[in-house]
């Protein structure tokens, strides 16, 4: 069993810090996202490292890298979301650093472009960090009360993740580390230091994205078979694949087909609630689940540990 640092349930009086490593967002444009983070206890806190010259970034690499290790290394944060996704979080990677502290660090949720964070976050740190909305998709009612079920604790070990429709691509069972995030962007982590490694719990592998032809799919999973990276694949989830529109040359007709081809002999499913649609499900990547595809009953995806630390 590999050791992994997990951060604490979030509850009324612990303070987030709001980051901007990706493209720049005007901190003030979802105020109904910070009107249901206040609802709930949370204390917000805006990082101000606004630079000249670097648009469409709000500073430099250097300045945002800085000033994520910096809310990361901080004991008066609990939590750090970000303003925004997009592009941009793989510029800073260079410039993070482990961390020098000896607490467990702060919860830190995100997807997309966050993907890159919590690749550097469990390959560095072994860190437990949560695949969920940035601050505009808190503004919806339904992520925001998928959210908040999560990351307070509500959900632990032996629960199932919301999954929303799902359907059965290829029949099994099995177990490993939830890992994983938007497709194109951890196959632009072949080849560096960050794309997480394997652990011989292996791999429970989720996938989603968004805005991608169906060769751009193909390519970016062969990517990942090339870099050894699915090597301990032992079951895959797959989120929704948005905004894809059918074109000629397309190598399959459906994304499930193309990954069936591409990742033998393992459990696959689809699920709905987690990816760039909305509402939008929280999961924790880092932990130890189950996948269970079989057609006596709905598929799902249960943990088989708590993602939350329980002793100080």
């Amino acid at each position: 069993m590999i050791e992994r640092s997990m951060p604490r349930p979030l509850s009324p009086g612990m303070s987030v810090a709001i980051v901007s490593p990706c493209l720049q967002a005007d901190p003030n444009s979802h105020p109904k996202a910070i009107e249901n983070l206040r609802s709930v206890g949370l204390s917000i806190h805006f990082q101000d490292i606004r630079e000249e010259g670097f648009s469409p970034f709000v500073a430099s690499d250097k300045t945002r890298a800085l000033s994520f290790q910096n809310a990361l290394e901080s004991e008066d944060v609990d939590a750090i979301f970000f303003a925004r996704g997009g592009y941009g979080a793989a510029r800073i990677l260079p410039w993070l650093k482990k961390t020098r502290t000896t607490r467990h660090l702060p919860l830190v949720l995100g997807l997309s472009d966050i993907t890159n964070i919590h690749s550097w976050l469990y390959e560095t740190h072994r860190a437990v960090s949560f695949h969920g909305p940035h601050l505009r998709g808190l503004s919806d009612p339904k992520t925001f009360e998928l959210f908040w079920e999560m990351v307070s604790g509500k959900i632990g070990m032996g629960m199932d993740l919301p999954a929303g429709d799902t359907a059965i691509v290829r029949e099994g069972q099995s177990e490993g580390i939830l890992m994983g995030g938007n497709l194109e962007t951890l196959a632009h982590l072949c080849g560096s230091p960050w794309l997480p490694t394997c652990s011989d719990d292996g791999w429970i592998l989720f996938l989603e994205d968004i805005d991608e032809p169906m060769y751009a799919i193909d390519r970016a999973i062969r990517s990942l078979i090339h870099a050894g990276y699915l090597k301990g694949v032992r079951g895959v989830v797959l989120g929704p694949f948005l905004g894809r529109s059918p074109r000629p040359d397309d190598p399959r007709e459906s994304v499930e087909e193309l990954v069936r081809e591409a990742i033998p002999d393992v459990p696959i499913m689809t699920c709905s609630l987690s990816g760039h649609g909305t509402p939008l499900a929280t999961w924790p990547l880092g932990v130890r689940v189950s996948l269970s595809a079989l057609r006596k009953a709905a598929p799902r995806i249960t943990l088989l540990e708590e993602p939350f630390r329980t002793v100080e």
